[in-house]
Parts: C-alpha cells; sequence; structure tokens
C-alpha cells in the first residue's frame, strides 16, 4: 500500500516568528514521535532544527523569498516529490498539484485591523482571503476563530476544523535546583512567585488587559508578586510598554541609558519586567541615527529600539533555550526560548 506523502512548510522557524514557528516545530515534533503511516518532507530555509528520522525527511527551500516559495519552489515540488497533501500556514502557494491543508490562527487582521501596521493589512487582506477559497481543508486554534472565517469568508463548516492547541516538551518538568538557578540568572527571586507572558509585544496579544489586570491584583488585594512580559516588540509595541510604565501599582525607577536606538524612558514600574528584541534587519535602521557597531551577541540581546529596563534585562531569542521553574508552583517549568543578560541600568545590546 502507497504511504502518503505530506509537504509541509517550515520557513518560518528559525525566523522568530513566535507562534507560527512553535506551531510548526510542534507540528514536526509530534509526527516524529507518533510515527504515523506516511512520509513528511518538511521544507526549511535556515536549516534543518531536527534530525531526519521515519517519518520526516527534511529539505532546504531555494530561498528565503517569500514571492519565489510561492510562486515557484512550492509548486514546483508539489510536482516532483508527488505530493498527496501540502500543508501552508496562513499563506498558501499560487497553485498546488496536491490539495492544501491551511492553517489559519486567527482573523484578527479582519477583525481589528487597528492592531496592524497599514503593509500588513494590504498583504493579509490579499493572500489569507485567497488562500482559504483554495485550500482543501482549514485547520484554526479555537472554536472561536472556525466562527470568525466562516462568518467573514462564507467557508463551509464541513472545510473548516478547530483543533486546539496542547502543551509540548517546553511544559515537561525540571528539578528545583535547576529552576532556582534559571531564576536567579534572570533577574526573578526563585521564592517569589511571578506571572509569566509570552508572545509578540503587539496589542492583539491583549497585554494591555494583562497590565491592568495586576494593577488590580497588586493594588487592591495586596499580593506580592511579579509580571514578567518576555517576546519581541511588534507594531504598536510602545502601547504595552506605555502601559505597564504608567501602572499605579508601582513605583517609579529611574533609567539612566536607553536600549540603541531606543527613546530614553523617565521611569519603568518595579513589579513589571517588559523585554523584547528585534531582528537584525531592524537594526539596520538604528545606523541611520548614527548608532554604535553592535556587540557580537546577535542572538540573545535586546533589539535596537527595545525598552531599556534597570535593573536585570531580559531578552528573547528563538534559538535559545532556557528552563524556567518556580518551586512556588509545585515543580511547573515553563521552557521558552529566552536568555539573560544582566546590567546595573538598562544595557546598550542590539539583536
Amino acid at each position: 500500500m502507497k504511504r502518503m506523502r505530506v509537504g509541509i512548510d517550515g520557513h518560518m522557524v528559525g525566523g522568530q516568528e513566535t507562534g507560527n514557528e512553535t506551531y510548526i516545530k510542534g507540528l514536526v515534533d509530534g509526527l516524529a514521535e507518533l510515527k504515523p503511516e506516511l512520509d513528511a518532507l518538511v521544507f526549511h530555509v535556515d536549516g534543518a532544527w531536527a534530525s531526519a528520522r521515519p517519518p520526516l525527511t527534511f529539505q532546504r527551500l531555494v530561498t528565503g523569498s517569500p514571492y519565489f516559495r510561492l510562486v515557484v519552489d512550492l509548486p514546483a515540488r508539489s510536482v516532483a516529490q508527488r505530493l498527496d497533501v501540502l500543508h501552508m500556514t496562513y499563506a498558501a502557494p499560487v497553485w498546488s498539484a496536491a490539495p492544501i491543508v491551511l492553517t489559519v490562527h486567527d482573523i484578527c487582521y479582519a477583525t481589528n485591523p487597528e492592531w496592524f501596521s497599514a503593509r500588513d493589512l494590504r498583504v493579509l487582506n490579499a493572500v489569507i482571503p485567497r488562500s482559504i477559497r483554495h485550500a482543501a481543508h482549514v485547520i484554526t486554534d479555537s472554536d472561536s476563530a472556525r466562527q470568525e472565517i466562516i462568518g467573514r469568508y462564507g467557508v463551509p463548516e464541513a472545510k473548516i476544523s478547530a483543533i486546539p492547541i496542547g502543551p509540548g516538551a517546553g511544559a515537561s518538568p525540571i528539578s528545583t535546583e535547576e529552576g532556582r538557578a534559571a531564576l536567579s540568572a534572570l533577574g526573578l527571586s526563585p521564592s517569589k512567585p511571578y506571572l509569566l507572558a509570552v508572545g509578540n509585544l503587539q496589542p492583539r496579544k491583549n497585554l494591555e488587559r494583562l497590565i491592568q489586570a495586576f494593577q488590580v491584583l497588586v493594588r487592591d488585594r495586596g499580593h506580592d508578586i511579579d509580571l514578567v512580559i518576555v517576546g519581541p516588540k511588534r507594531f504598536h509595541a510602545d502601547l504595552i510598554v506605555d502601559a505597564a510604565s504608567t501602572s499605579p501599582a508601582t513605583s517609579p525607577t529611574p533609567s539612566s541609558r536607553p536600549a540603541i536606538g531606543a527613546p530614553r524612558l523617565s521611569s519603568f514600574p518595579r513589579s513589571m519586567r517588559v523585554s523584547g528584541c528585534q531582528r537584525w534587519r531592524r537594526w539596520l535602521r538604528a545606523r541611520r541615527s548614527h548608532a554604535p557597531p553592535p556587540a557580537r551577541c546577535p542572538k540573545s540581546a535586546v533589539g535596537p529600539r527595545s525598552t531599556s529596563i534597570p535593573g536585570r534585562l531580559m531578552p528573547w531569542s528563538t534559538r535559545s533555550r532556557r528552563s524556567w521553574a518556580t518551586p512556588a508552583f509545585a515543580g511547573a517549568s515553563l521552557k521558552p526560548d529566552c536568555h539573560a543578560l544582566e546590567s546595573s541600568a538598562g544595557g546598550e545590546q542590539p539583536s
């Protein structure tokens, strides 16, 4: 009996695409663990992030250009590799010899366009509706997103499935000693509880509401905890930073040095720690303002327009693995891609 050949577009892995990247890596890891009766060909750009083993085979794409990938490369591979199914995320190729299964995590660009830049709106509105129409089946993460896609684009109910995302290997337990060491290195007290939020710093992640709720928790109920927000800065990230900086539940702490290309902040709340990074191409913008050349720390440092934070900098890096744990959570652990840099008053580090 012929084994099904499934192509998986993994171009985003290594590109600091946060949720999209985590989703595809989890999908590939799950296939490696379950070993279903199929052959999975994973198409990547920056290099295979896992070893090839049944049912996985990794193939490098010709280029990272989305135009070449969607117009030429993946359509050609659907024929040459005799694919039975091609899995894509958000954007489908212009044509494919194999049926397309499309993952669309949400359509916030349509329901809340104010959260996106004009450029992103043009791209998303042009690409995603077309991809949904051409897909043989659509996958999304929740029933609410499924209903929004059905209502917005008239997708038949049988064509779209809601498949919730489960925890990956990053949620596996680690020892209390490992957790204490990791927390201390990140500037957090091992004996003090904290609330952790990991993701892009942008309004659609609802971080402003989280900060407001945290203010009430700290001010009105007297809980002595930290709010730790970790993630790369995206469109309107300044709204998140401003919300944290103006928290009435915290007292201001002066920041003596801004990060490269960042405006100086006059204060930052003591019980909130916000971190972010920018990709190297964004650092180039800082050169126009005569910023100094970067230190040799490209994968685990704060980006050129990141917030200046007194005390400990906790930047995000999608390729540097650190374990997080706290005894206050009964040995539970989180392992986001993060790294810590120590600074006395907000360092000047590019990413």
